[in-house]
């Protein structure tokens, strides 16, 4: 995972808010194109608070197991209140497995925060069983009118491109792996075959709390948040909250679209 960036503080709201909100149905959806049927032995990278992991576990029932591992003990806890049964607290690279061992890995909206994506997908390789199944996504650049809305007041409290600039750091292939051409690329760089790259469009429609909370949580928020200071920020939260209810009708609807790409092991 990128250096210095951590999903310990926001845990509650992701697992309250953001998990359930955002990333439910492209999780099932993950393991669905992986097809984990028949699996015995299934890792989740980046479980998060557990929603693939806790998806294939309930999918596979007795006949396998599923573990599910990311470096944020905070979402860990989570993922264990979530039913998650096997956790493992590990960076990628550094998987603490043998070689061999899993029948399918799964790693949703992962491969975006990697900053040596090859070695992490080597590492995924390398426990993988010959005939195993390698599933990830991406979510490709958002650009609509609510999002567009608040850049442009953001931008009346902050440099938003100096902040952007450091949400790209943290989160170093986003734009890279928005091209479905680069996600298959890498995939097959590492020896993947039988290499697929789907589109999906996941439609959301919420309240305005819940769509600026969200946004509040992303990456250019949360480092937006750190730049301008407390004071500042309430200000900001507040105009925002304003101007959106003066211009948008509840609820939020809007899209995102994403990628799901599957390679198998030789």
């Amino acid at each position: 995972m990128s250096a210095g960036w951590s999903y310990d503080p926001i845990a509650d709201v992701y697992n309250e808010v953001l998990a359930p909100h955002i990333f439910a149905v492209p999780a099932r959806d993950l393991i669905d194109t992986v097809n984990v049927e028949g699996a015995r032995l299934v890792l989740d990278v980046g479980t998060g608070t557990g929603l693939a992991a806790s998806a294939a576990q309930n999918r596979l029932g007795i006949r396998g197991v599923v573990v599910g591992l990311d470096c944020s003990l905070a979402m860990l806890r989570f993922a264990r209140k979530n039913g998650v049964g096997r956790v493992v607290s590990a960076q990628v690279p550094g998987i603490p497995f043998a070689a061999n061992s899993f029948d399918a890995v799964l790693a949703g909206f992962v491969i975006s925060h990697l900053s040596d994506y090859r070695e992490a997908l080597l590492a995924v390789v390398r426990i993988l069983r010959p005939g195993g199944r390698f599933g990830g996504t991406a979510w490709q650049i958002a650009d609509d009118e609510f999002s567009r809305a608040w850049k442009e007041i953001a931008r009346a409290f902050v440099d938003l491109d100096r902040v952007a600039a450091a949400a790209q750091a943290a989160i170093p292939g986003e734009e890279r792996f928005s091209d479905p051409d680069n996600l298959r690329s890498a995939f097959e760089s590492v020896g993947l075959i039988r290499v697929s790259v789907e589109p999906r469009t996941y439609r959301y429609s919420m309240g305005i709390d819940d769509f600026l909370l969200i946004q509040e949580y992303r990456a250019t928020g949360r480092l937006m948040r750190e730049a301008i200071g407390s004071d500042a920020w309430q200000r900001f939260r507040d105009r925002l909250a304003a101007t959106f209810r003066a211009r948008f009708h509840p609820p939020i609807e809007y899209t995102r679209n994403a990628l799901i790409a599957v390679g198998a092991k030789p």
